[in-house]
């Protein structure tokens, strides 16, 4: 088999896993291989796709030297390297974009306090305060344990 075909496999594989198991770690470990992978895949699909419509287009740009042309061998193992570097490139990058999503996902919680004036407001709402959340995605990987540890130690302060 293919390894490319495997690594793609182990992402439904693991989601599917991740869903059935009945043990919560097993269930956390097949769940972070799942939306990581997917995540690593999305990524990776999005800067394949970039870097190979840049080049077609480049290619249309600039077209081919004459084939009858001494240099033309040079050309082609120079396009080759080049496309190959960029394969290898965007491949890091992927890994690169990848571990930095899952880093954010994890950091801790950013409180932004923000002051609204308001003229007209009653004054049975003076020093009344809103909380909202947004942007945290409890699931599968990040439990409400996370959530609620950080809203611990953000009462602690």
């Amino acid at each position: 088999m293919d390894v490319d075909f495997l690594c793609t496999l182990s992402i439904p594989v693991s989601y599917y896993i991740s869903l059935t198991s009945k043990r919560e770690g097993i269930q956390t470990v097949f769940s972070y291989l799942a939306f990581t992978g997917l995540g690593f895949f999305t990524i990776l699909f999005s800067l394949v796709l970039l870097k190979d419509v840049s080049l077609y287009g480049l290619t249309k740009f600039f077209p081919n030297s004459d084939p009858s042309d001494s240099g033309a061998g040079q050309l082609v193992q120079r396009k080759e390297f080049l496309n190959r570097l960029l394969s290898f490139s965007v491949l890091g990058l992927a890994g690169g974009l990848t571990g930095i999503g899952f880093y954010q996902a994890h950091k801790k919680l950013k409180v932004i306090p923000v002051d609204v004036f308001e003229k007209n407001l009653h004054s049975s709402l003076d020093g009344f305060r809103i909380v909202q959340i947004s942007d945290i995605h409890i699931g599968p990987t990040i439990k409400k344990r996370f959530f609620r540890i950080r809203s611990k130690n953000r009462e602690r302060t």
